[in-house]
């Protein structure tokens, strides 16, 4: 089996995204799914071939908080197992560009945008580096 218990997963044919509750590899769709639909939770069954790993951020029950899963381990070494420092930026700019294309816009929208794609080059030029040192999704330091 491809996945485990408690692993988050994206169902693309619903657009949800659920945790793994139960596994039983000898149905003919083993993998038991919850999803949180406000008031309640409800869980459906799905062949592996109908889900996906997930590594975005997944809001909780709580709105005012969100939980993301970093990648933990060079991908090289441990495979993707989690989301990106990039991810993180890009949903913040994503975000604060939502308030500046709405009824919110302001210069202080507008700094923080331009500085938050000032730190996504910083860390694309990180990574350019490491590629050309050829220690890009490895545990090894670039010079």
């Amino acid at each position: 089996m491809r996945y485990k218990l408690g692993e988050r997963v994206r169902v693309p044919a619903l657009k949800e995204v659920g945790k793994i509750v139960d596994i039983d590899p000898d149905w003919m769709r083993p993998y038991e799914i919850e999803f949180d639909r406000g008031n309640k939770y409800d869980v459906e069954l799905f062949t592996e071939a109908e889900i996906e790993p997930f590594f975005g951020i997944v809001e909780e029950k709580e709105p005012s908080f969100i939980k993301i899963k970093f990648q933990e381990g060079a991908i090289q070494e441990h495979g993707e197992n989690g989301c990106q420092i990039e991810d993180v930026i890009d949903v913040l700019v994503e975000r604060l560009q939502g308030f500046q294309n709405g009824g919110f816009p302001c210069r202080e929208n507008a700094l923080a945008i331009t500085h938050l794609q000032e730190a996504q080059n910083w860390l694309y030029r990180r990574t350019m580096e490491r590629k050309k040192q050829g220690v890009e999704g490895k545990s090894e330091k670039h010079v």
